[in-house]
């Protein structure tokens, strides 16, 4: 009988400690982020590949058809690749929740380099179900995710600053181009002349003009000013910008007015 309410309290204790630990066990998994980086197929696009970085620590390598999946503490993490170029990726992640970050490369102002960019569970998801070598069909992948409009405000506040930086690039090649067009027009003009008969007295030539049409100048001066604000809008939206505005607005600073202003729909529809 004594052996029994030994046997007893023992596999009470087992059970206590069972509970005790699921619990544990279920709390520290919710106390970490799961990240995941995939990088779409496509032409130009499986050639390059390159290692993801949490900061110094190696994550895994990715190229083009690819998924990489990580477990991480929440706060705040630098992710970080390098080929020819360097680019560094700035989020802050929370316990329990899902993130998923498309990679690829960039061909800007510098020949090629990585690239991120937070994308929203849909995108995600689509782009990978498409991906080749996912065959081992890993079901994590499409685990349901709720998000809050705190959450959705950062994602759409990444995609604004990105789409800002795109559109500052452009802007500033394009017409920094056309100024160094317009500027070597101006540079090589020639000038035009008549030549005067004027009988036994001979000839000469009077010039027309001697200097080009003011439009040119016009024009020269518009490229560069439209140029000159491609490029401070770049500056504007650097990634420790867009650093400092998540962690503000994350810790309850309410989001500039002027940034209010900048957002539209399709910031947070994310970027396909």
């Amino acid at each position: 009988m004594k052996f029994i309410k030994t046997v007893i309290s023992v596999s009470h204790v087992a059970f206590l400690f069972f509970l005790f630990f699921s619990h544990f066990l279920c709390n520290a998994q919710d106390s970490q982020a799961t990240v995941y980086f995939y990088h779409r197929g496509g032409f130009g696009r499986n050639v390059v590949g390159y290692n993801i970085n949490d900061g110094e620590k190696v994550i895994g390598a990715i190229r083009g058809n690819g998924v990489v999946k990580y477990r991480t503490t929440t706060g705040l993490h630098t992710f970080n690749a390098k080929t020819s170029g360097e680019a560094a990726f700035k989020v802050i992640l929370e316990g329990g929740k899902t993130y998923f970050i498309e990679c690829g490369v960039a061909f800007d102002l510098i020949p090629v380099r990585p690239s991120f960019h937070l994308a929203t569970e849909k995108t995600a998801l689509t782009a990978i179900r498409k991906i080749d070598t996912l065959e081992n069909r890993d079901k994590s992948l499409f685990v349901v995710i709720k998000k809050g409009p705190k959450e959705d405000t950062i994602r759409a506040l990444h995609n604004l600053y990105r789409r800002k930086r795109v559109g500052g690039t452009v802007r500033g090649s394009v017409f920094g181009g056309l100024a160094g067009a317009t500027l070597l027009n101006i540079n090589d003009y020639q000038s035009t002349s008549v030549t005067v008969h004027s009988g036994s007295g001979g000839s000469q030539s009077v010039p027309i003009d001697d200097s080009p049409p003011p439009g040119n100048y016009i024009a020269l001066g518009a490229f560069t000013i439209l140029s000159i604000t491609g490029f401070f809008q770049i500056s504007n939206h650097t990634h420790d910008r867009i650093e400092a505005l998540v962690k503000d607005y994350d810790g309850g600073r309410p989001l500039p007015e002027k940034i209010k202003k900048k957002l539209k729909p399709k910031d947070f529809k994310g970027q396909d």
